[in-house]
């Protein structure tokens, strides 16, 4: 039923709205670089098909992250019940996970159960193109920060329109929330001077 269901109208309006809810340019909800094109099962279909037309249990994913990486996995805390991985859509990342600014790799937060299955799960780390392009987009991002400023301040807000379009599209969104959450905690020495004063302006 799933595989006929998939192929209608009804689904590529799903798959739609999904893409919409994706960061950057319909970027994968679990790895945030690559393109999304699947629509991954949070409950997994095979354990949990009972849940394959629920609206909650679906995420906009790519087809790496949803066939190698994820797959049947969910682990589940045996008292409660309940995923011991962050689900995107209803958690924030950072209650779980720290980025690592020096390394482009997520660890877990201290007191969270949900860290370290989620980086397994999700192979957040075990790529080595998603350490290496998180580090990049640290540092293209600081980049392009100092330069949407400066563009403002000179007045040229055309182009600092199309910077402000091209950092809402980068890929690895949550850098960009790790960055502003790194500017305004006791991380500056982290950042270069000219993002954080574009931050403070």
């Amino acid at each position: 039923l799933w595989k006929q269901a998939a192929k209608t109208r009804a689904f590529s309006e799903i798959r739609r709205i999904l893409q919409s809810m994706a960061s950057g340019l319909r970027r994968c909800m679990y790895c945030e670089d690559s393109r999304g094109v699947a629509i991954d099962h949070f409950w997994p279909l095979s354990r949990y098909p009972r849940r394959a037309f629920r609206w909650h249990n679906y995420l906009h994913a790519c087809t790496y992250c949803n066939s190698n990486e994820k797959r049947s996995q969910l682990p589940i805390e045996p008292l409660t019940r309940r995923p011991l991985v962050v689900k995107p859509t209803r958690e924030d990342p950072r209650d779980h996970l720290v980025f690592a600014p020096s390394t482009g790799r997520f660890t877990s937060r201290q007191g969270s159960v949900k860290g370290d299955p989620t980086i397994r799960v999700f192979g957040l780390n075990t790529r080595p193109e998603l350490p290496v392009g998180r580090l990049d987009a640290f540092t293209v991002l600081q980049s392009l920060l100092a330069d949407y400023a400066d563009q403002r301040r000179k007045g040229l807000d055309a182009q600092a329109d199309m910077i402000k379009n091209a950092v809402q599209n980068h890929p690895f969104s949550a850098v960009f929330v790790y960055l502003v959450q790194i500017a305004s905690s006791k991380g500056e020495a982290l950042l270069r001077p000219e993002c954080l004063a574009a931050l403070d302006a």
